[in-house]
C-alpha cells in the first residue's frame, strides 16, 4: 500500500503488519488504543453497504486479539473522489481524508548546488579560501 508505507516505517518498530488477501492488519499489542496503529488498510474504498462485513473483519483481527481496541480504524490506499458514505455516517463513522506524499521509483533528484560552490571549490584548491568562504563550502556545498 504505496500512500501507507512512510506511515508504516514506525509502525515496524512495535506493530505487527500482516498482508491478508483483502486488506492489511496493522496491529500494536503494546499500544491498543493507537488507532492508526490497529486498523486495517483495504486496497480500495469498500461499498456502502459492506459496512458489516468490515466490522467483522475489524473484530477478527484487532478488536477480537486486543479487547482494550475499542476504536474502529479502516483506511483504504486510494484517490479520494468525494462518494458519499450515508449508511456508515448513520452508524456514526466519520470520514477522514488524508493526502499523502510518495515517492515514484525513479523520482529523486540530487539538490542543486548553489552557483558560489563551484567558484569556492576552485578558490580552495587556490589556497584562497577566506574563513566564511570555507564555512560555506562545508555547510552548503556537500
Amino acid at each position: 500500500r504505496p500512500g501507507w508505507q512512510t506511515d508504516f516505517i514506525l509502525h515496524r518498530l512495535d506493530a505487527q503488519i500482516i498482508e491478508r488477501p483483502d486488506c492489511l492488519v496493522v496491529r500494536t499489542p503494546s499500544n491498543p488504543i493507537f488507532y492508526w496503529g490497529n486498523c486495517l488498510i483495504l486496497p480500495q474504498l469498500p461499498a456502502d453497504d459492506e459496512l458489516p462485513h468490515w466490522l467483522a473483519r475489524f473484530h477478527e483481527e484487532i478488536a477480537g486479539p486486543q479487547p482494550a481496541s475499542r476504536h474502529v480504524a479502516i483506511g483504504a490506499d486510494v484517490d479520494f473522489r468525494g462518494q458519499r458514505l450515508p449508511r456508515r455516517e448513520a452508524a456514526g463513522f466519520s470520514l477522514q481524508v488524508e493526502t499523502m506524499m510518495r515517492l515514484v521509483p525513479g523520482g529523486e533528484r540530487v539538490p542543486s548546488k548553489p552557483p558560489r560552490c563551484a567558484e569556492l571549490l576552485q578558490k580552495g584548491g587556490q589556497g584562497t579560501l577566506t574563513l566564511d568562504d570555507a564555512t560555506f563550502l562545508r555547510t552548503e556545498c556537500r
